[in-house]
């Protein structure tokens, strides 16, 4: 992450920044998870901040890189097209992950699918967004940095935050699966259906345990999708 010119054109007319909130937050909030032990999020290696040189876009501008532990499985932008069954799967991992992230204080103000990799060998859930290619930056540091660096991924913190009281959250499968994503094949379950394992009844449950994601998910094998399903 670096301070990036306002114009390409001139990147002179920008003015350079030591550093940005976001960026504050995402190391904040990864080094806590890291210091706290979380495991359903990467764990934090080590890290880089230094002031943009001459030859690079914004001189005097911020310059910062954060590696993490590389994560298995793969980005669920195309949860639409996994089988049902391992959508249940998904949704279990998911539900367990959440609660531990809740639980340790954190919340995400950027829920999304596109922001979740599943790893199916080990049923394991992440939030996370890929770690683009530092490019011509890269070679300003050292090579066993480097080897670290490239297929690592960064935690998506700008918009996260710890609190005090971690019971003020809990994971609710009629909110959470929708918020994120993960109600149906399609975002928009109206348009696309709700998978049969995502419960739109009131009173809706509340901080599940493994054994009741279990069972919700045993429940809805074999059923069709609910249609038509607009959650509020």
């Amino acid at each position: 992450m670096s301070r990036i010119p306002d114009d390409e054109d001139d990147p002179s007319s920008t003015v350079p920044a030591r550093s940005s909130y976001r960026l504050a937050m995402e190391f904040y909030i990864l080094e806590k998870l890291t210091q706290m032990g979380c495991t359903c999020t990467p764990k934090l290696l080590d890290s880089f901040f230094s002031v943009q040189t001459e030859d690079l876009p914004v001189p005097g501008g911020f310059f910062a890189i954060i590696v993490m532990e590389r994560l298995p499985g793969r980005n669920l932008a195309n949860f639409g097209d996994l089988p049902m069954a391992e959508r249940d799967q998904v949704r279990i991992a998911f539900g367990k992950a959440l609660r531990e992230f809740f639980a340790l204080g954190f919340r995400h103000e950027d829920p999304d699918r596109r922001n979740v990799m599943w790893d199916p060998k080990n049923k394991k859930w992440y939030v996370c967004v890929p770690l683009a290619l530092l490019g011509s930056v890269a070679r300003s540091l050292n090579h066993s940095c480097v080897a670290h660096l490239f297929g690592s991924y960064i935690i998506d913190f700008e918009y996260a935050y710890h609190v005090k009281d971690a019971d003020s959250a809990k994971f609710t499968p009629m909110v959470h699966y929708p918020l994120w994503g993960l109600a149906g094949p399609m975002i928009n379950t109206s348009l696309g259906g709700l998978d049969p394992m995502v419960p739109c009844e009131i009173p809706t449950i509340r901080d599940p345990d493994d054994e009741t994601l279990e069972r919700m998910a045993a429940e809805a094998a074999g059923k069709p999708l609910k249609p038509q399903v607009i959650l509020r």
